[in-house]
């Protein structure tokens, strides 16, 4: 399977269309875009295995917030290669089972830290050139508490493999929270303006962070005076109707059980879009609890589809139509996350986080985000990881219940001095 699907199985999930097999027309011949040459990335047999396993990890992850969606319209959209380039960072500091328990849910089990980043920085560095008419961007940040204690070999193999951004903060102000989530929109293209809305300003030791982007247009675009209203009906019944494109083109096809599946190319093809459709009537709750690398490497077979279409001298020419789109979507994964296997690093009493620090650290809390926007001229997407990291106290914290619902007394002073410069008595709020 090749590398790009890591990427596009994030984005095929959130995508739907109407049609059927009786929507297939002859199209007249009609001359090709100019097409730029790409080049595939050489993967070795290891590097092979680690991207099967980043889609079994892809699907798993999707199964699992499915099967805990609110309702039946909910729409889901994640970036598993994001939540796997964060983590994947994280792993450099984990030891014994917190380690082994992050390997084993990205999927890569017992393979060395060091060929991990090996591979992520292989893969991320080879993505950003895949295609020169489209952008694929990855960038990595790790915002540490002042005068928390670090290990510099932590710091540096994340800056060695994933050129991460290393920051000393204060996350007691304010505007550390302003700066984190600055940096999550730059590096969406303000797509992602905001990523937290609080950090714990005592216990927050570490937060990690990585933020894809991608904009692709498409090999051969929507003619927007063919995009018209249609009618779409949702998981629950309802019919809506919204804009929706349309065109005939020559299209890789697969049926293969109660779904077909139809792949839009971008640019010069380096990165596509896989469409995957279920039959009419068919359950979509039934159908992503059945999903898996199996199903997938069959769904997305369109090479050895085209061979025998091209055998029996015939091709698919594809009538699509399917509405534009523009989504964003925000998830916190700690559950999802436990029930794929990683309990450990989130408990406080066993974590293990000491090729990072001696302190006690752990996982607080892991919340991802997306946007997508899918029109006539292609596609855009981006995605923020943020994994936050608690460390212990010496200091007992006692509650205190300041309720200010009667008549007070206030007053303003300067600091240094104690000099008070106003004094008042507020009796009824104006």
């Amino acid at each position: 399977m090749k590398l790009k699907f890591i990427l596009l199985i994030s984005l095929a999930t959130i995508v739907i269309a109407c049609q059927s097999d009786s929507d297939i027309a002859v199209l007249q011949e009609k001359e090709p875009p100019a097409s730029i040459s790409r080049q595939d990335i050489v993967l070795t047999s290891a590097e092979k295995q680690l991207s099967e396993q980043a889609n079994i990890f892809a699907f798993k992850l999707l199964k699992t917030v499915y099967k805990d969606k609110d309702g039946n319209n909910t729409n889901i959209l994640l970036s598993p290669l994001s939540a796997t380039l964060a983590f994947s960072m994280l792993n450099n500091g984990a030891v014994g089972t917190t380690g082994e328990e992050i390997r084993q849910t990205l999927g890569f089990g017992n393979v060395s830290s060091e060929a991990i980043n090996v591979y992520a920085q292989k893969i991320i560095n080879a993505m950003r050139a895949l295609d020169p008419q489209g952008v694929f961007e990855s960038a990595n940040s790790i915002w540490i508490q002042q005068n928390f204690p670090v290990l510099d070999a932590f710091k540096q193999v994340n800056q060695q493999y994933y050129d991460a951004e290393i920051q000393n903060v204060d996350f007691r102000k304010p505007a550390t929270l302003k700066l984190i989530n600055d940096w999550a929109s730059e590096k969406t293209h303000g797509k992602i303006p905001e990523i937290l809305k609080e950090i714990d300003p005592l216990l927050t030791r570490l937060i990690l962070c990585n933020a894809l982007y991608f904009k692709g247009y498409w090999k051969e675009p929507f003619d927007k005076k063919h995009t018209f209203d249609a009618q779409f009906l949702t998981s629950s019944g309802t019919a809506q109707v919204v804009p929706t494109m349309k065109k005939s083109f020559l299209s890789n096809y697969v049926k293969f059980g109660n779904c077909s599946a139809v792949e839009l190319p971008f640019g010069n093809g380096a990165f596509s879009l896989v469409v995957v459709l279920p039959d009419e009537g068919a359950d979509m709750q039934e159908i992503t609890e059945h999903i898996d690398y199996e199903w997938w490497k069959n769904i997305t077979d369109f090479e050895k589809v085209a061979i025998d279409m091209h055998a029996k001298n015939q091709v698919y020419a594809l009538n699509l139509e399917i509405p534009r789109f523009k989504l964003e979507y925000e998830r916190t994964l700690n559950n999802d996350l436990m029930v794929l296997g990683m309990q450990t690093p989130f408990d406080k009493d066993v974590a293990d986080f000491s090729l990072i620090t001696q302190d006690t650290l752990f996982i607080s809390n892991v919340t991802q985000k997306t946007f997508a926007r899918m029109d006539e001229d292609g596609m855009e997407a981006a995605a923020v990881t943020v994994i936050a990291m608690l460390g212990s106290s010496n200091f007992e914290y006692i509650p205190i219940d300041f309720k200010v619902n009667r008549p007070f007394l206030y007053f303003l002073k300067e600091k240094s001095t104690g000099l008070v410069f106003f004094a008042g008595v507020m009796n009824k709020i104006t």
